[in-house]
């Protein structure tokens, strides 16, 4: 899912990581936008069975992340190669790797779920109190005759944070490895565990971090998805503060947050944090 890491140091503050998701192997297909503003931040294709099915994952009551995955590969053909020929025979029992996963209601959770991401990315200097932001390309999308699909009077995307998440924890282990809790094992692997020697071979780690329960000394909760907002934008951010200075939008990059960032931060998440009930 990441492009890779570049590191800026600013001072000893806050570490941040702009982290930019993508669902096909290029990174270039737009994420959609819905008609409420949220920002889907969808999975990509998985071969591994132990992953969801797309048909698996709720959206909102009689609409699934299959809905909208097919609206997409349906109604445009022209998004090659960012949606690659794997994706193009996307069927009802697809499995996706569900990550980045941030809220409850997506899937039926065991008994000590928390929101995760996944990141592939050497990203070792990130420590518990980190936050992570989520950004990636996004275009409304609208539904027409009952199918989703991408509103081609708004061709240009959008580049914005669309998700959130304080680090309470984090795990480097591998999918079988007796380190990751029985809670996460619904993420796949590409290796095989073997116990006589415990280790995965065929394989890499999976590096996981795992969300506080609340951000900061707030309420709010550690981790989530934004509903749209033109602050939301990363170009806003960039002419705002001198961290960003150097830092690259096709690449996942991290700063460290002055205290001036680190309450933009916050307030952006105060004000934008997607709920469904809104």
């Amino acid at each position: 899912m990441p492009f890779g890491s570049e590191i800026f140091y600013h001072g000893d503050q806050m570490r941040v990581l702009f982290h930019r998701c993508r669902y096909d192997i290029p990174g270039i297909a737009p994420f959609p936008m819905l008609a409420d503003g949220r920002m889907l931040l969808l999975p990509t294709f998985t071969n591994a069975s132990e992953d969801p099915l797309y048909a698996d994952l709720r959206l909102s009551p009689g609409v699934t992340y299959y809905d909208i995955m097919r609206g997409i590969v349906k109604n445009h053909p022209d998004l090659d190669p960012g949606l690659t020929a794997k994706i193009r025979w996307l069927a009802g029992e697809t499995h996706c790797d569900l990550n980045p996963d941030l809220e409850f209601d997506t899937f039926p959770r065991p008994e000590g779920w928390k929101p995760n991401i996944r990141i592939d990315d050497q990203v070792d200097n990130l420590e518990d109190g980190d936050l992570i932001m989520l950004y990636a390309p996004f275009v409304p999308m609208i539904k027409v005759d009952e199918e989703y699909q991408f509103d081609v009077n708004v061709p240009a995307k959008k580049i914005a944070v669309a998700g959130y998440l304080e680090v309470g924890s984090s795990i480097s282990t591998y999918h079988r490895g007796p380190g990751l809790p029985g809670w996460l094992s619904y993420h796949g692997s590409n290796g095989f565990w073997d116990a006589d020697y415990g280790s995965e071979y065929a394989g890499g780690s999976m590096n996981f971090f795992i969300a506080s329960n609340n951000l900061g000394d707030t309420l709010i909760p550690g981790a989530g998805p934004f509903r749209f907002h033109e602050d939301l934008m990363l170009h806003q951010l960039i002419r705002q503060f001198d961290e960003f200075q150097g830092c690259s939008l096709l690449r996942s990059f991290i700063v460290h947050a002055s205290a001036k960032l680190k309450k933009h931060l916050y307030s952006l998440i105060e004000k934008h944090r997607y709920s469904p009930i809104e």
